[in-house]
């Protein structure tokens, strides 16, 4: 009997959480393109919201809105990983892995750069694609590093430190976020 990947099952369930956050996102944005002056229930108070990053270029980085690209790429992870719950999968392809992890890394710099720089606010479903961009790639780069080697100091660590990883990640966004919204944070705090 073949034992279940762990790493295969968080994928999959992290995969689902960001398909339905970016597939929110893509459903407020129709919501918002048929009913210009409504409200959307994205928009919480100055600090969380999406109104205004919703239509803007930064959030049409390929011509479509990047919801969409990223609806595609958690559905192809949610594939990827319900196959490797059911079959084996080849160490090079876990190797290859590393790309869309870092991919997924350099694109959640991106919109957190754009979010606390441009915008001045956080949507609260990217705050969700975030939060789990964040681990996926931890746990592809985990994966990708074991792959490679058993014997490297370097892979080691990083097949093993997945985790610590993920919660420095996390802190540098928190950080980011503090520092770089100091003044929408003060509107929101008591």
């Amino acid at each position: 009997m073949k034992v279940v990947s762990k790493t295969a099952i968080a994928l999959a369930l992290l995969g689902v959480a960001g398909g339905f956050a970016a597939l929110q996102l893509i459903l407020t944005e129709i919501k918002h393109y048929k009913e210009p002056g409504a409200a959307l229930s994205c928009d919480i108070n100055p600090l969380v919201g999406c109104s205004n990053s919703l239509t803007s270029p930064q959030a049409h980085l390929l011509g479509i809105p990047n919801a969409t690209v990223g609806l595609m790429a958690f559905s192809a992870l949610l594939a990827f990983a319900l196959l490797a719950i059911f079959t084996p999968i080849p160490a090079w392809i876990w190797k290859i892995m590393v790309v869309p992890a870092l991919a997924g890394w350099v694109a959640v710099g991106t919109f957190l750069y754009f979010s606390v720089t441009i915008f001045h606010a956080l949507c609260p479903w990217c705050l969700v694609v975030w939060a789990v961009t964040i681990p996926i790639g931890a746990l592809l780069l985990a994966k990708s590093a074991a792959a490679w080697s058993t014997t490297n100091p370097v892979a080691i660590f990083l097949a093993k430190n997945w985790w610590a990883i993920t919660a420095l990640l996390y802190f540098t966004a928190i950080i980011s976020i503090v520092v770089g919204m100091r003044t929408q944070l003060q509107l929101v705090l008591p």
